[in-house]
């Protein structure tokens, strides 16, 4: 059985049972018509007795008989009898010894007589004058069985046929009930080959298991194909990234080795092997981080923090940086206003966006970094936390991307840019992983402002 698909096994079982059926009300039909051959034959005979006794009267000292008298119908035979039990009118049928069958009055009797089954009524009627006698209807069971084994065989053939169309028609429900199923199969099949990861079910819209497990498919599907584009493009990225550096160390260590004559001209060289080392080493802790993230190993450090604080101590380390391009770094930040978080990442999202804003301002800018509360709908509080700058801003067309991973905006950015574009990547993990949000406005030209909001303690 284990060979057997499930079509075939839910056809043959559908078919095993409709035969059960079949046989059960093959048997039904046979038992009950039977029965009811019988009594629709004694009920007939019945009838026909009792309404020819009304035929009989008595006149001038012998029984009389109307013309409407009829001694034989329908292979019904009728006969009349004196209380010495001679017959004195009608006839019975050939085969059958009326003599061997004692009379019983008003009682129906079923035997066996020569070749064939007979149903006998007897019944005892009055007649003034002339007093009691017996008529006595025969009849033989062999026209009624005729119909009831006609019956039988029109049974014995349409049953059967009906078993088949009913396995058929099982078979080809199931067939189309299971198409779904061989569409999730091949849909599942082509993307396991890695062949077509476009691929989908697409049952369209309904309302049964099937079609709620082929659309469950075809979320997944949507989310293996952006996870497998989001590798492939991570791994491009990376890779990208690290050839630049790795061709730049390499080339200068070759200068080195063949070309420098004066310990300044090795230095000078090493210096630029340690920025691209150092360049290479921050590019491999945030990959390392974002693999971590892509494993779901968020292990955060949660402890109750200031935000205010938090927010005023990193503004005021790095004022020192952003004094060098003449730039100010004011904070509004209250304290008191208390979240449970990693201060380690919350640090680094705070880091990051001042960083950012600080790099890409120019001498003279102002950064404004606030903290505040906002409470919503549902009565939660957050804090609301942003860093906004007056620098050169961020195209349109670029802002919904400034979150993907490697992704920097070129042209002006990029003459600055020494960076792996993974910061904004990684703020981003960060902020969600302490389930807050983060959003940005920007105007080319005018500056960007970054806001984000981690959930109060309670």
């Amino acid at each position: 059985m284990k060979n057997i698909s499930i079509k075939a096994k839910v056809t043959i079982w559908f078919t095993i049972l409709m035969t059960i059926l079949a046989i059960v009300a093959f048997g039904f039909i046979i038992y009950v018509g039977q029965n009811m051959v019988k009594a629709t034959s004694k009920d007939k005979l019945i009838d026909f007795v009792d309404e020819n006794c009304n035929d009989i009267t008595y006149q001038k000292g012998k029984l009389t008989f109307s013309d409407g008298f009829d001694y034989y119908k329908d292979g019904m035979y009728l006969c009349v009898y004196d209380l010495d039990q001679k017959q004195v009118k009608g006839r019975t049928p050939q085969g059958f010894n009326s003599k061997k069958v004692p009379f019983d009055s008003n009682e129906s009797q079923t035997l066996k007589s020569g070749d064939h089954n007979w149903f006998v009524y007897d019944t005892t009627y009055y007649l003034d004058g002339y007093g009691n006698f017996w008529v006595r209807g025969v009849v033989n069971d062999v026209n009624e069985q005729s119909t009831f084994n006609t019956l039988i065989y029109l049974a014995s053939i349409i049953l059967p046929i009906i078993i088949i169309i009913a396995a058929l028609g099982g078979y080809l429900l199931i067939k189309r009930a299971f198409r779904p199923v061989r569409q999730i199969a091949e849909s599942a099949n082509r993307i396991n080959d890695g062949s077509d990861l476009s691929s989908r079910i697409d049952l369209g819209e309904g309302k049964d298991e099937i079609y709620t497990l082929a659309n469950t498919f075809d979320s997944m599907f949507d989310r293996l194909e952006t996870s497998f584009e989001n590798e492939k493009q991570f791994t491009n990225n990376a890779s990208h990234e690290l050839r630049t550096p790795t061709s730049v160390i390499v080339s200068q260590c070759e200068f080195a080795l063949e070309n420098a004559e004066t310990i300044e001209d090795a230095r000078e060289a090493l210096y630029i092997v340690l920025d691209q080392a150092e360049h290479m080493s921050s590019l491999i802790s945030q990959l390392l981080a974002i693999a971590r993230e892509s494993n779901n190993a968020k292990h955060l450090n949660i402890d109750s923090i200031d935000i205010g604080d938090l927010a005023q101590i990193i503004s005021e380390q790095q004022q020192e940086s952003a004094a060098e391009k003449n730039i100010l770094i004011s904070c509004n930040a209250p304290q008191g206003i208390k979240v449970l978080g990693d201060q380690t990442m919350l640090m680094r999202v705070f880091i990051n966006l001042i960083s950012n804003a600080v790099k890409y301002s120019g001498s003279g800018s102002h950064i404004q970094v606030t903290v505040s509360e906002a409470e919503s709908e549902n009565g939660s509080r957050s804090a609301v936390c942003s860093v906004k700058d007056d620098g050169i801003g961020i195209p349109e067309k670029d802002i919904d991307r400034i979150w993907d991973r490697f992704y920097r905006v070129d042209e002006s950015r990029n003459a600055a840019d020494d960076s792996t574009g993974l910061g904004l990547s990684m703020v981003k993990w960060m902020v969600e992983a302490h389930g807050g949000t983060i959003s940005v406005t920007s105007e080319l030209g005018k500056g960007s402002e970054f806001t984000f909001t981690i959930p109060e303690e309670m």
